[in-house]
């Protein structure tokens, strides 16, 4: 599990497993909740495979509900937002 205060990639990056990349700031601004959205892809993913979010808060929510699932999160401060890195479990 990942520190708020991380700013590098976790090792087991790999931009290669990025199956989806996506920003939920306009969703969010659009009144809908990104939770099932990125729910559905994760449990797409193969093993490896990274759902990579951008946002403008730290989803601290999300991230609580995937790391109880098991799966490996990153989440860190990107410019004025924030990069979480989703990964299932090799």
């Amino acid at each position: 599990m990942s520190d708020t205060r991380e700013t590098s990639l976790p090792a087991w990056y790999d931009p290669g497993k990025v199956v989806l990349e996506l920003d939920v700031r306009p969703l969010l601004a659009a009144g809908e909740h990104p939770l099932a959205r990125v729910k559905k892809a994760v449990a797409a993913c193969a093993a490896g495979e990274i759902v990579e979010l951008r946002s403008g808060f730290r989803p601290e929510p999300l991230l609580f509900v995937f790391r109880s699932n098991g799966l490996e999160v990153w989440c860190g401060q990107d410019g004025a937002g924030f990069r979480t890195c989703i990964r299932k479990a090799q």
